[in-house]
């Protein structure tokens, strides 16, 4: 059986909808896009120290070696399949 999401079930990334980020996850959000912005850090670090919030707070993403951070969602929401 396939622990993907169910096919009627649509995979929401909230920093695709920032509008739906409740407040606290929205001031991390804004804070670590403001500190990508300025270019002041190595991105990849700024992505480690940026999940850890996030995860403290019940929520996870993704990132590579690109430092581009995406499928921001709660923990235990498997991300979609990238094909």
């Amino acid at each position: 059986m396939d622990a993907g999401l169910d096919q009627t079930e649509e995979f929401l990334d909230y920093f695709e909808h920032s509008e739906l980020q409740a407040p606290e996850l929205k001031s991390i959000c804004d804070k670590y896009s403001n500190l990508f912005a300025q270019g002041d850090v190595d991105g990849y670090v700024l992505c480690k120290n940026f999940l850890a919030e996030v995860e403290s707070i019940g929520f996870t993403f993704e990132y590579y070696l690109d430092a581009d951070p995406y499928h921001l969602r709660p923990i235990g929401t498997p991300a979609p399949h990238d094909d």
